[in-house]
């Protein structure tokens, strides 16, 4: 025992109180949950909630809506009204002459067990000077695009009328995204010969 029980001092317990109950601090009880793990449940019941309401909108209401005349004719109207901005924006970016802008000398092995090469040159056509500047002075990264979509694909890919057309818009958006606008109206191929 310690000196003090020794003398006759009582010792109190720290965790009762003068009745000789435990003390409940700050008007919780022994079993409540910490706040954080409250919130934590709370914000989980919401994003579950929220899940499930997602799902419920993605397979069960849109599809049951989607068949409607209505849905259909809106949807026709958003895509008519996108168009029509594009189509705008393209007639204000035609405001001054055509400018064709050749970029010659492509060479690029093809996918393979024989070494198959595909040779073409393009004409791109923009519609300013500082458009012209700009293919000027990228003309190093598109050429390495090209080289890396070419490289990339077989004999068989390539040698298909469809895929030349197909290709075209491709480039295009391939070069307007690396002049970080829709720089470029159309791509030409000049010269395509595949050995």
């Amino acid at each position: 025992m310690s000196d003090a029980g020794e003398l006759g001092v009582p010792i109190e317990d720290p965790d009762l109180d003068e009745d000789g109950d435990e003390f409940e601090e700050d008007g919780e009880t022994g079993g409540g949950l910490p706040p954080v793990v409250k919130i934590s449940i709370l914000v989980l019941a919401v994003a579950g909630l929220g899940f499930g309401a997602f799902i419920l909108t993605q397979k069960l209401i849109i599809p049951t809506l989607g068949g409607t005349e209505m849905v259909q004719n809106f949807k026709q109207r958003q895509a008519e009204k996108r168009l029509a901005k594009a189509e705008e924006k393209k007639s204000e970016r035609k405001k001054g002459p055509v400018i064709r802008h050749p970029i010659t000398g492509f060479t690029a092995n093809l996918i393979g067990r024989r070494r198959n090469l595909v040779a073409f040159d393009l004409l791109l056509e923009v519609y300013s000077e500082e458009a012209d500047e700009e293919l000027t002075d990228k003309e190093f990264q598109i050429r390495d695009a090209m080289l890396i979509y070419f490289g990339a694909r077989t004999l068989q890919e390539i040698s298909t009328r469809e895929f030349l057309v197909e290709v075209r818009d491709t480039i295009k958006t391939m070069l307007n995204n690396i002049l970080g606008e829709e720089t470029i109206d159309t791509v030409y191929f000049t010269k395509f010969i595949i050995q």
